[in-house]
């Protein structure tokens, strides 16, 4: 019955997960329209959902789940685990804190590489924003590792209602209008609103 109720619960979850995540495409969609800022706002996301299908979406779990349990059948099992997620947290800390400074640092670079076509109003955007979404990428790797934890737990529930508040959240930030913007509508910049705010919701 266990295993019955994680496979409905883990389904339920990602069917729950992939329709909102259409309604936040097409809230996304109707708000942006087919403007540069939503060409940038697009190509922002395809490097930090790049790092959390890396990292959140099977491969830490797979390679977590099968240490954790052989550390907690052994002798003084829960201390080993619960030391060994705490140092697998901390080096998911340096290794994506690292990845996040390197994306900042370098997001002129990264834009050049993944939208090649891009005219310099819209590689500009595109890094502002890569600037401001660039944490998310270090807390996407340490929620994976939680995730993982409460994986090998059995606690399956907690991890699909994760996925499926991350796409909420994006749905509620997107539709939500800020009274300010960062640059005149007017000049050459676009209002950061739209897609700055999920990234900071996201968090």
């Amino acid at each position: 019955m266990s295993l019955a109720r994680d496979i409905t619960t883990v389904g339920s979850g990602t069917l729950i997960s992939r329709l909102v995540a259409f309604a936040r495409d097409a809230v996304i969609a109707a708000w942006l329209g087919a403007e540069p800022f939503s060409e940038a706002f697009f190509a922002m996301l395809q490097v930090i959902n790049f790092f959390r299908r890396l990292l959140a979406e099977g491969a830490l779990n797979g390679a977590f789940v099968p240490i954790w349990l052989t550390l907690r059948s052994a002798e003084d099992g829960e201390a080993n685990a619960n030391r060994f997620t705490w140092r697998s947290l901390l080096a998911m800390l340096c290794v994506t804190g690292v990845i996040a400074l390197a994306v900042i640092v370098l997001a002129p670079l990264v834009v050049r590489v993944i939208a090649p076509g891009f005219d310099a109003d819209r590689r500009a955007i595109t890094a502002f924003l890569l600037l401001i979404a660039a944490p998310y990428i270090l807390l996407a790797g340490l929620v994976a590792v939680l995730a993982a934890a409460l994986n090998a737990e059995g606690r399956v529930g907690a991890v699909t209602v994760s996925t499926v508040i991350f796409n909420v959240v994006m749905v509620a930030a997107a539709d939500w209008r800020p009274a300010w913007a960062f640059f005149n509508l007017n000049s050459r910049w676009s209002s950061p609103g739209p897609s700055s705010w999920p990234g900071w919701c996201s968090f």
